[in-house]
């Protein structure tokens, strides 16, 4: 009887992007989020991601899976696709925090966590003062007049209207 001992060396694995920052231009932009082993593994691999950040889940971006599995000698990386997506709404740039959760058959190499930044494109928007009635007078009985603030677009932000007035 011959038995023969694997003495290979448990691969370890890195956590890589292709790019950090996407735009979030109104169509979508992609990067891929890959898991690199060391060597080639005799075994399947599997990796779980965990994601957080301040960007939302199928609101601000999609990842194509949250499970890289690497089938038994056949690679040394596995990928899925996490993609932005577009809209109209100013807002922060917001981010998408990925890291390896669970190894299945491999070793982390150390913390492995990335962060990708979703770039917002749209424009602040502006605003338009409105005042009803436009004229007031003590003899008229009309004493109070609304200003009111009105913005080209929603805003993700915050938005502060300083009013100066002028006159006697």
């Amino acid at each position: 009887t011959v038995t023969i001992k694997d003495d290979d060396a448990i691969p370890s694995m890195t956590l890589l992007v292709g790019s950090l920052n996407l735009n979030e231009d109104v169509g979508t932009t992609s990067t891929n989020v890959t898991v690199r082993l060391s060597a080639v593994s005799g075994k399947d691999v599997t990796a779980t991601l965990t994601i957080s950040g301040i960007a939302t889940r199928d609101g601000d971006y999609t990842i194509s899976e949250t499970t890289i599995f690497i089938p038994a000698e056949s690679s040394q990386t596995g990928s899925v696709t996490l993609t932005a997506i577009g809209d109209t709404f100013n807002e922060l740039d917001e981010t998408v925090t990925i890291d390896i959760d669970t190894v299945i058959n491999a070793t982390e190499s150390g913390l492995q966590r990335r962060t990708v930044t979703i770039l917002n494109d749209d424009a602040i928007p502006t605003v338009a003062l409105s005042v009803d009635p436009i004229t007031i007078g003590e003899d008229q009985g009309i004493t109070v007049s609304n200003v009111t603030a009105t913005l080209s677009a929603p805003s993700g932000r915050d938005i502060t209207v300083t009013l100066i007035k002028t006159g006697t």
